[in-house]
């Protein structure tokens, strides 16, 4: 319809349309897309005052957030706070800042999802009782050369899992666990070695071609090792496949895409990550339900209707549940 050169960066399909001599088309596809874009806002600012609930009824942020409408039955107090928020940035930040911000939110959430999905899917059932050899029962009572050298024969065998071992058992989840963040660390390594020594590759320097080649071969050892680890059986109704490829790659993937961003882009990430961890160090971790029942002291509620915050949880129940 147009060549390449003659696009429109900023609207190519409709002045395409225009370009060939249909302007109805033209607005057609305008009204549709702006349609859509505010499907999608609105799509998107629903669920925050949920999570906003989910988290202030945990506990992690300020528990009058989780305050429920007696009218409504609502969140009112987390919806004007999240559209209070949502509006301000509209205000303050260019619309490319804004989409290169949620990228980089959307894109870690995700690296954050497969990092869980390998180690939940090797973590022990907690309904059930291993009855394989547990980690702690290896550990040296005095620290003599003989029990040292039996702590790394059992876990160099449950690497390999030699003893061929069925159920996940404690030190089979610790050794998947550290592999699956080693393999994060890896893979960030091969990221930033094909971004930013990229030219120092294609050149075939020792050094550039050393490193990488040693980042992607402790990345495949980890994922091996992995492999070998006996994964849950507990049945779910779904369970990602290839287990760990799967995830590894969306880490490689996610990663890849998140270093591509700008400077600046990280650079405000930073600051709101920061904001978050100050809130959560200082507030939430005192505060949270998790620490009010391991401390035996009774769990806070909001006041205003909390029957009915006990009989529509909302997502507390999914924030605390465990998805494979």
């Amino acid at each position: 319809m147009v060549p390449y050169y003659d696009q429109d960066k900023d609207a190519a399909i409709p002045m395409a349309f225009l370009h060939v001599g249909w302007p109805v088309a033209r607005w057609v596809i305008s009204i549709g897309a702006l349609a859509g874009l505010s499907t999608s806002l609105l799509g998107a600012m629903f669920p925050l005052p949920r999570v906003l609930y989910a988290m202030s009824n945990d506990g992690l942020i300020f528990r009058w957030m989780s305050r429920i409408s007696p009218r409504f039955k609502t969140p009112v107090i987390a919806t004007i706070v999240s559209g209070f928020f949502a509006a301000f940035m509209a205000m303050v930040f260019e619309l490319t800042a804004l989409v290169d911000m949620m990228s980089i939110g959307t894109l870690l959430a995700y690296t954050l999802v497969a990092v869980s999905v390998m180690i939940l899917r090797y973590r022990p059932d907690v309904d059930e009782k291993s009855i394989n050899e547990d980690i702690s029962s290896t550990l040296p009572s005095n620290g003599s050369s003989s029990e040292l050298t039996k702590v790394n024969s059992t876990i160099f065998r449950q690497l390999f899992n030699v003893d061929g071992y069925k159920s996940p058992t404690e030190l089979s989840c610790s050794i998947a666990t550290y592999g699956t963040l080693t393999v994060v660390l890896l893979v960030i390594g091969i990221n930033v070695m094909i971004i930013f020594a990229l030219e120092h590759l294609a050149s075939f320097e020792p050094w550039a071609v050393s490193l990488i080649s040693v980042f992607v071969v402790l990345t495949v050892f980890n994922i091996v090792v992995i492999c070998f680890q006996p994964s849950s059986r507990k049945v779910l109704s779904f369970k990602v496949p290839w287990v760990p490829f799967v995830p590894a790659l969306s880490c490689l993937v996610n990663t890849h895409l998140m270093l591509k961003l700008s400077h600046a882009t990280w650079l405000r990430f930073g600051v709101w990550m920061s904001i978050g961890f100050f809130v959560y160090f200082l507030y939430g971790c005192s505060n949270s339900s998790e620490e009010y029942r391991r401390l035996g002291h009774e769990v806070p509620t909001c006041d205003s209707d909390s029957e009915f915050s006990e009989r529509t949880p909302m997502m507390s129940n999914e924030s605390n549940g465990e998805n494979d």
